[in-house]
């Protein structure tokens, strides 16, 4: 089985913007009894609005509270309105278990085989 986690934060942005990093890349601080921090910067594009922007391949023992996000070249234009984080083991059951009572599209491939909807 695989662990799906994602962060996902929902952003308001007063007006189409770029979050620059100064210098993009990653830092990584590792303490004793399994506890590291991390500090990520990148560069963004976000359309006036509401944005949602997912990380994944989150670390499991991840403290949500823990994250923050901050705009570095327009501090003012980018505010979180939203943050979840999403932890669960992926197999075909609870795969099947969040899609019950919505409509799915089933693709098949192969001679012969059509794209519809359940």
């Amino acid at each position: 089985m695989r662990k799906g986690i994602c962060l996902t934060l929902i952003l308001m942005v007063s007006a189409e913007s770029y979050c620059l990093a100064a210098e993009p890349g990653v830092g990584l601080t590792i303490y004793n009894d399994n506890f590291a921090v991390v500090r990520e910067a990148r560069k963004m594009k976000f359309s006036k609005g509401q944005n949602t922007v997912k990380f994944t391949d989150v670390a499991s023992a991840i403290d949500p509270t823990s994250v923050k996000f901050t705009c570095l070249s327009a501090p003012g234009m980018v505010s979180v309105l939203e943050q979840n984080y999403e932890y669960d083991l992926v197999d075909s059951d609870s795969l099947l278990k969040r899609y019950i009572d919505k409509e799915v599209i089933v693709a098949i491939k192969g001679a012969g085989s059509d794209a519809r909807k359940l």
